[in-house]
């Protein structure tokens, strides 16, 4: 249920919610999977050079204090928790990891990835601690809850 404080219509929120979380399950199974999987093994072979920074990922990494490790930690150990291909054959994935600090101490890390049709490498679009929008996602970070604007 969506949490948002003044949620304009959390019964909308809620079927959208539905709607997306039946239709990610499979793009995620079919396609999704298979992408981060080729994605990782690239990446274990090529490191950095087989991905593209966009200038909006490489300001949010210093301004969200993400470090190249922390995202070397996700592309190789994290989950895909969304998958998106658009009428045009842009695909985006956005994976989900929890980056181990000190004893007992985890951070989530979301990063959201984009490549074009056509294209050979992946970019990152950004990355971001979902706590800063907690209300938008479940307690772990890996389910979008909340659809508001």
């Amino acid at each position: 249920m969506c949490e948002k404080e003044g949620c304009q219509d959390p019964a909308k929120c809620q079927q959208m919610r539905q709607k997306f979380l039946r239709i990610n399950a499979m793009a995620i199974e079919k396609f999704g999977q298979h992408e981060y999987e080729t994605l990782q093994k690239t990446f274990s072979d090529e490191g950095f050079g087989c991905i593209n920074f966009s200038d909006h990922a490489r300001k949010r990494t210093y301004i969200r204090a993400i470090s190249e490790t922390q995202i070397r930690t996700v592309i190789t150990d994290g989950e895909v928790i969304e998958y998106h291909q658009n009428e045009y054959g842009t695909r985006k994935i956005l994976l989900w990891g929890n980056i181990h600090l000190a004893k007992g101490q985890y951070r989530p890390i979301h990063i959201v990835l984009k490549k074009r049709k056509g294209e050979t490498k992946w970019s990152i679009v950004t990355v971001y601690d979902p706590r800063s929008e907690a209300w938008r996602w479940n307690e772990s970070f890996t389910e979008r809850i909340c659809f508001c604007e």
